[in-house]
């Protein structure tokens, strides 16, 4: 299995398997500016969310949207009611059978003793070994729970400079930031940048929204969307 960069936009980082012509965003996306580092999906510290199993921050993958270079190029109406879509289903299904179509065409049955239980205990060992060389790069479930609404930033007609910018001076002045800090930061990219969209396509305009941001010494988490305004 071939794990490779590819470019999709100038917003994230993405990769894709085997020379597969889809592009997949990286589980880890961090940005800098203003003198702060953020990250916007990733793993989270427990101390964000301590409820959570594994804590993951999918904030970029639910919340951000950039319609270049996928198939709703364009229409960001499109590609905000689709992911309204995913996020009222169970996308993280679909998406581990994704990542068990890459580990089954790496790892054949056909190359071990399949009739012995040592040759089956080495074929589950190459499945673990492989599929934890695809976990650092792709996340089964960076769409979180299941809801039937989602609010969205629009990124078209932006650049990452730009956005990046703006989300770190909103952090700022929430300042000083002392490790372990969480705090409500209002994000705001602009008239038609924001909005809320329902499964059933409704869209409803919104002039931004509140995120938490979590801050573990070194990085700005932005981590959870907390109502829109």
């Amino acid at each position: 299995m071939v794990i490779a960069v590819a470019v999709k936009n100038s917003f994230f980082t993405y990769f894709s398997v085997d020379g597969e012509t889809a592009k997949h965003r990286e589980a880890i996306q961090d940005w800098n500016a203003e003198g702060i580092s953020m990250r916007i999906q990733g793993p989270l510290p427990p101390a964000a969310d301590p409820d959570a199993k594994n804590p993951y921050n999918g904030f970029g993958k639910r919340h951000l949207i950039v319609t270049e270079g996928g198939k709703h190029d364009g229409s960001a109406t499109d590609k905000a009611k689709a992911l309204a879509n995913k996020r009222a289903e169970n996308p993280a299904q679909k998406r581990q059978q994704a990542m068990t179509k890459w580990i089954n065409a790496a790892i054949k049955p056909s190359d071990f003793d399949m009739k012995t239980e040592t040759g089956r205990n080495a074929f589950k060992a190459a499945k673990e070994v492989k599929q934890s060389e695809i976990a650092p790069f792709y996340k089964t479930d960076p769409y979180g729970p299941k809801t039937v609404t989602t609010t969205v930033l629009i990124l078209d007609g932006l650049t990452r400079a730009d956005v990046a910018s703006a989300f770190a001076k909103a952090i700022n002045a929430k300042g000083p930031w002392a490790s372990g800090n969480t705090k409500q930061v209002p994000f705001n990219l602009g008239a038609g940048t924001c909005f809320e969209v329902a499964k059933n396509g409704t869209t409803t305009p919104k002039n931004g929204m509140n995120v938490l941001v979590h801050f573990d010494g070194v990085l700005h988490h932005i981590y959870h969307f907390n109502g829109a305004f």
